[in-house]
């Protein structure tokens, strides 16, 4: 008769496990929002999966990530991480990708200007990375095109 008892009590589970599984999904994807949301916060890209599958755990896993460092700023040297010369390359404002100076259109489709080619010249003079020469001869170029 004690068995009987226990299938009784997973009865009144069947009713409402439906709820319950409903209520796991909905705080599983509120996980998600607030994980992809911090991750997103520090620089990295997406972020949602940690909070779905993991709750709390993801939340401090994404929130103990370090701030993603970008630097934007030339290096003294002008030459890039991957070995690329800054003078001899552009910086894509759209997606932000070092693209050689012979590309007029990045991979993310969009075209650099005559004017922010002239802008990226100028401020490049202007900071010393470039000398009078190469910027005179950027310029000449630009005109002749």
């Amino acid at each position: 008769m004690e068995d009987y008892e226990i299938f009784e009590d997973y009865g009144m589970f069947e009713e409402y496990g439906v709820f319950w599984l409903v209520g796991i999904i909905c705080a599983s994807c509120i996980f998600g929002v607030v994980t992809k949301t911090i991750n997103e916060s520090k620089g990295y890209k997406g972020g949602f999966a940690w909070g779905f599958w993991l709750s709390w755990l993801g939340v401090i896993v994404v929130a103990c990530k370090p701030q993603k460092q970008i630097d934007h700023h030339y290096p003294y040297n002008n030459i890039y991480e991957n070995g690329a010369d800054l003078t001899k390359s552009w910086i894509c404002p759209n997606c932000q990708k070092l693209n050689p100076n012979y590309i007029e259109t990045c991979n993310c489709g969009l075209p650099i200007s005559k004017k922010e080619e002239f802008e990226r010249f100028k401020s490049l003079y202007e900071k010393g990375i470039i000398t009078q020469h190469d910027y005179n001869f950027k310029v000449r170029t630009l005109l002749n095109k």
